[in-house]
């Protein structure tokens, strides 16, 4: 890529590092709610005089957590910015850049002609944030959970990027591991790499077995019925994006130990996560 003129927006410590990082690479960065850096006025005026000198604009993994406003963390975690909003600031003759860009974001960057890139399409990426993704989720682990990795019986529902990293990661360090998963594809991967699998969930008490289990899949997996069969002793992470795999009001209820474990790698490696971002768009973009 030439060196161009960035907006970096809202985010995690990996648009910080991102940041730097670009600068390091010569380009012109601006950036507005992003940790770190001191947005002096926040304001619709200020983002538009940003936003007009900028080429491209890059925003944060995950676009946006609820689909409404773009993702904002840090000392800026209570200010919104409307995703709608800034999408109609932004023209045809800029790019923006970001990760899991929910379909009515990208519609709308369609309907109006405006270049943009999901990170999430590109395979280096996606390697890569699996790979790290795995590796911080231990922290979340050790934290919550009161046995050692040796000693848990994991149920992990998914085989894609990421459940196939988190498996072979865990089963390293000792965890045994049954994956759950309904594409056969994935599950004769799981097979070959020598886990045990399941391409059903019923709820029944083959559950109560299992004193971790691991989310990856972003739809409801556990409903009610299985809740009733998982072991009340328990702990349940899930790292899929919204709506995620248990329904949280009715876990909060019934008192699981449980954690959602949004952005890893922007928590335990943002400036390795950053790294690999600001490669794709020198090498990729």
């Amino acid at each position: 890529m030439k060196k161009s003129k960035f907006l970096i927006i809202g985010g995690d410590l990996r648009q910080s590092y991102c940041a730097s990082f670009l600068r390091d690479s010569g380009h012109e960065v601006s950036c507005f709610l992003v940790p770190g850096y001191h947005t002096p006025t926040i304001s619709i005026d200020v983002l538009k005089k940003y936003i007009s000198n900028a080429k491209y604009i890059l925003c944060p993994i995950p676009f946006s957590r609820d689909k409404i406003n773009i993702s904002t963390y840090g000392e800026y975690a209570d200010t919104k910015l409307s995703a709608e909003l800034l999408l109609s600031l932004i023209n045809e003759k800029q790019t923006l850049i970001s990760g899991a860009i929910h379909r009515d974001a990208a519609d709308i960057l369609t309907k109006r002609d405006i270049p943009y890139y999901d990170l999430m399409t590109f395979n280096s990426f996606k390697e890569a944030n699996s790979r790290l993704t795995a590796e911080g989720l231990i922290k979340d682990i050790i934290e919550i959970c009161p046995f050692s990795i040796p000693e848990s019986n994991i149920l992990l529902t998914g085989y894609g990027s990421c459940g196939k990293y988190i498996a072979s990661v865990l089963s390293l360090l000792g965890a045994h591991i049954t994956v759950y998963n309904r594409n056969k594809s994935y599950d004769c991967m799981a097979k070959m790499s020598g886990f045990t699998t399941m391409t059903s969930l019923p709820p029944n008490d083959e559950l109560k077995k299992f004193n971790l289990i691991i989310n990856t899949i972003p739809s409801v997996i556990f409903t009610p019925a299985h809740l009733e069969h998982i072991h009340p002793k328990a702990c349940l992470l899930d790292i899929a994006g919204s709506p995620g795999g248990f329904q949280t009001d009715i876990v909060k209820k019934n008192n699981f130990t449980f954690r959602v474990c949004p952005g890893i790698p922007g928590k335990t490696s943002p400036m390795t996560a950053a790294r690999i971002i600001c490669h794709i768009i020198n090498e990729e973009i």
